[in-house]
């Protein structure tokens, strides 16, 4: 196997993430489990043939819906850079900052990550006012509402069709079972 270029992803959820990596000898796959806030080095080719080829859906594809985050990539990986869900601290931030509801709005609609929308309501909940204080209005808070509460559901449609049944919370990344539930047949 030659040498390839590696690449760096943070887990931003509260959750595991599994990871495939190919095994020492490069023959087999192995899972690498990430749990939230640490981070996995990988090459492009294992991120892309064994992990994102084999999403289910895109939804799932924790690399494209903001699971994880880039921390530094392959240079052939410019896709990923542009992509909504890959939200740095800062950037989560700076969204606050947009008082005009309708493009507050506007810029949440790009966005299909859980841990992210989790991550902005956090944020808008847990503010104090102080110094560095973000002073979300009430009604971007209704807006990040309303737009976790659109994503959850497409992406619980998503699960109920490809998984009938089944979740794999590797999939999901933040595998909080209070968040996501399976789809059972009643």
């Amino acid at each position: 196997m030659a040498k390839q270029t590696k690449e760096q992803w943070q887990n931003v959820s509260r959750g595991v993430a599994l990871v495939n990596i190919y095994d020492r000898t490069g023959n087999g796959v192995e899972q690498e489990v990430v749990r939230g806030g640490k981070k996995v080095t990988i090459s492009a080719e294992e991120r892309r043939l064994l992990n994102q080829d084999r999403a289910a859906d895109n939804d799932l594809d924790i690399f494209s819906n903001g699971v994880l985050r880039p921390v530094s990539l392959a240079d052939d990986s410019d896709d990923l850079t542009e992509n909504p869900n890959h939200m740095t601290e800062g950037e989560m931030r700076d969204i606050f900052g947009n008082r005009n509801h309708l493009q507050f709005k506007a810029a949440l609609a790009d966005i299909s990550s859980v841990p992210i929308l989790q991550r902005l309501l956090f944020l808008a909940d847990t503010d104090d006012g102080g110094e560095d204080s973000l002073n979300p209005t009430v009604k971007q808070r209704e807006n990040i509402v309303a737009r976790l509460d659109e994503v959850q559901e497409r992406t619980v449609d998503v699960v109920e069709v490809t998984n009938a049944g089944h979740v794999n919370a590797s999939n999901f990344g933040d595998a909080d079972r209070n968040q996501v539930q399976p789809f059972r047949h009643e």
